[in-house]
């Protein structure tokens, strides 16, 4: 048995709570040495406003982002090497099917959001969460190139190995629940991450639970091949840049 597949088979809550950890914690543990090299050479400038709301300040954590999506996707890449390269033959092998369960996600994923538009058209709520405000504002801004290696490139292979491979794993392996209910405990999971930092968001969380229903279902269709809702979730990424920035 490979190291990967211990950690597949015996470890997956912990690779969930440590890679997740990571995503959250990991930009900011490389955004400190810049604030401590920049607070000795302007002092006082941690405490001032104008930096903290500044472009600047969204330019450098982005970059950090950035640098700790990078280190997160060469783990991954090298300790589930062998994994990955075989769920890739297996893509090959399927692709026919592969690709309907690809395209059909996306289909029903804007179907259900579709939907959910004109209820909150009935309902009278309007605008959008935080998160996507955050990468809105990112996306319009001269570090478009940083976001959409984040939100496109990043996001789809690093969220998935996280709430798919790891949490779903855990959800059935060891935690001994069906499919089934893995699947409504890592999509509610998942949703609620995307919208939790703000309570004004909360209303918003049925776009994301579409999107984590779709993809989960996905993922269970395809035998647990990882690429299929990596896939899916990369094309919705990548048409929502495309939407932002048009």
């Amino acid at each position: 048995m490979t190291f990967a597949n211990k950690i597949s088979k015996n470890h997956d809550g912990m690779m969930f709570l440590t890679s997740f950890s990571f995503l959250l914690v990991g930009p900011l543990l490389l955004l400190i040495p810049l604030l401590l090299y920049l607070s000795i050479k302007i002092p006082g400038f941690l405490l001032s406003p104008e930096y903290l709301e500044s472009e600047s300040f969204l330019f450098d954590s982005l970059i950090a982002d950035a640098a700790a999506k990078v280190i997160m996707i060469a783990f991954f890449a090298v300790i589930f090497f062998k994994e990955l390269k075989e769920n890739l033959i297996r893509f090959g092998k399927d692709w026919a099917s592969n690709l309907v369960y690809i395209i059909g996600g996306i289909v029903v994923m804007y179907g259900l959001m579709l939907v959910l538009g004109l209820i909150y058209t009935v309902l009278g709520i309007e605008g959008d969460s935080a998160n996507q405000q955050i990468i809105i504002n990112a996306t319009n801004s001269p570090i478009k190139p940083f976001m959409f290696f984040s939100t496109v490139i990043a996001a789809p292979f690093i969220e998935e190995m996280i709430f798919r491979k790891f949490l779903f794993g855990f959800c059935e392996k060891t935690l001994k629940m069906s499919k089934w209910v893995s699947l409504i405990v890592s999509s509610l999971i998942f949703a609620a991450i995307h919208v939790i930092t703000d309570i004004d968001s909360l209303v918003f969380i049925f776009q994301y639970l579409a999107l984590a229903l779709v993809i989960s279902l996905s993922y269970i269709l395809s035998r647990k091949n990882i690429f299929v809702p990596m896939g899916i979730h990369f094309i919705n990424n990548l048409i929502s840049f495309i939407q932002i920035t048009l």
